[in-house]
């Protein structure tokens, strides 16, 4: 069943978390805020201890996931050490997620701290196309949503735009090598 992204276009930016740990020292951890079902929907599981669940009220609530980078910049010897503790500031450790880099397959990932914090992006899971998806999410928008635009892209779309510049470099590529020959 394929993705359709609905985006606001005064979408939330990510922030840089930063929070002393235990010998004081500053560690810069990039916090991605998404919704609690977020990792469900992109069918996405704890490596260690729990995901988010979209079933609890998480306003009350200050639970966070690491990925490995982060729960080793947290000072943690191990991701799994992490996994229940609390971090300055009460922030519990529900869970470690899995390696998601954001930023092209051929950056590293970074330390990151996720948090449920709705922001300005809507994934939905359906089998509509993304036409029939705006028919059916439209009034609904404008009546939440009166001042923002609705944009809809497949999750396919999203990533064929964030890697065009690496498909059209293999492109360079295989064209060289070719010509070589």
């Amino acid at each position: 069943v394929p993705s359709v992204l609905a985006r606001l276009t005064y979408t939330y930016t990510d922030a840089t978390f930063r929070e002393g740990f235990y010998d004081g020292k500053q560690i810069p951890l990039e916090a991605k805020h998404l919704s609690a079902n977020w990792f469900e929907v992109n069918r996405l599981n704890a490596v260690f201890g729990n995901s988010f669940n979209p079933r609890h009220d998480h306003k009350d609530r200050d639970d966070v996931m690491l990925n490995d980078a982060g729960a080793l910049a947290a000072g943690y010897a191990s991701p799994q050490e992490a996994v229940g503790q609390t971090l300055p500031g009460g922030m519990q450790v529900i869970g470690i997620a899995p390696d998601i880099r954001f930023n092209g397959l051929r950056s590293p990932s970074k330390a990151l701290l996720y948090r449920v914090q709705p922001g300005g992006v809507v994934a939905i899971r359906t089998s509509a196309t993304p036409g029939q998806a705006y028919i059916a999410i439209e009034p609904l928008w404008r009546r939440n949503f009166p001042n923002a635009i609705l944009e809809i892209s497949t999750q396919q779309a999203v990533l064929v735009q964030r890697y065009a510049d690496d498909a059209r470099l293999m492109r360079i590529l295989a064209i060289s090598s070719l010509t070589a020959i």
